[in-house]
């Protein structure tokens, strides 16, 4: 026999994980007003959040029930991700509600009149994390606000030399770039840091052999690609964030990656990214 839930149930629900909600952010900023790296955690949580519109706030909530990127089930489904079969919604955000209020304002003539206001509530709504969904991978249509050290200008011979492909850039539309059997291609709307992380990810495509071919599946050839990419842009100090969100989207891939092939191509290209005489 199925319990009927009412209303008053569900008021007390959201009263109760309203309060849970707030003890596990109290326990979050007071770890980061100590510690400053969980301040750089939150700081690189919101760096993704932040890019998809959430508040600083919802990021911080997010990242207390251990999220990373996340959307409501609808919005999955308008990028192409669906959330997986028996997956539940465990993480809760604050979305903004305008609701009716009404009031009774008095007339000159002594009747009272029934007057509707709107006011502004925020009330919890459910989301899914990246890793609870399958599907398309994400597409970054931004430009992080991250900045690097090396120039793509001086990047894209040394992988041009060590993978045989032409490096060019121009227009690509939502992607950051591709690599194919005959170059390697990177989004010339992006800036100098997204070109780079975009030039490793696609050198490590090209270098592990996954252009045009397909005995892997995408899921797999991503995260080897990207596990690289994480390891090269963390040598030059770059911020990693973006790169382990991309890698979260494709977590089913995670169990048949080649990790020696992984660390193999990575020292590749720290090598030949290394100013020569500097080994």
């Amino acid at each position: 026999m199925t319990a009927t839930i009412t209303k008053e149930d569900r008021k007390q629900w959201s009263i109760d994980k309203k309060s849970e909600l707030k003890e596990k952010l109290d326990s979050v900023l007071d770890k980061a007003l100590t510690d400053p790296g969980k301040m750089r955690e939150l700081t690189d949580h919101y760096r993704v959040l932040g890019t998809y519109n959430y508040s600083f706030n919802n990021s911080c909530m997010v990242y207390a029930q251990g999220g990373k990127l996340v959307q409501s089930f609808k919005k999955w489904e308008e990028l192409g991700r669906m959330v997986i079969k028996g997956q539940h919604a465990r993480i809760y955000i604050f979305v903004p509600l305008l609701v009716g209020d009404k009031s009774k304002k008095e007339k000159p003539d002594g009747e009272e009149k029934a007057e509707e206001k709107k006011k502004l509530i925020f009330k919890l709504a459910p989301v899914f994390d990246v890793t609870q969904t399958e599907g398309e991978p994400l597409k970054y249509a931004h430009d992080s606000a991250d900045t690097a050290a090396v120039s793509f200008d001086l990047l894209a011979p040394a992988v041009q030399s060590l993978t045989g492909l032409p490096v060019k850039t121009g227009p690509t539309g939502e992607i950051r770039g591709w690599c194919s059997k005959f170059e390697i291609m990177v989004s010339e709307s992006s800036n100098n840091a997204d070109k780079v992380r975009t030039l490793v990810h696609e050198a490590a495509h090209a270098l592990l052999e996954h252009c045009g071919k397909a005995e892997k599946s995408r899921e797999s050839r991503e995260v080897e690609a990207e596990a690289v990419a994480n390891l090269v842009i963390s040598y030059f100090g770059m911020d990693v964030s973006l790169s382990e969100a991309y890698l979260a989207g494709y977590s089913n891939g995670i169990k048949s990656i080649d990790k020696q092939a992984i660390l193999k191509t990575t020292d590749k290209l720290i090598k030949a990214f290394k100013p020569k005489g500097n080994e």
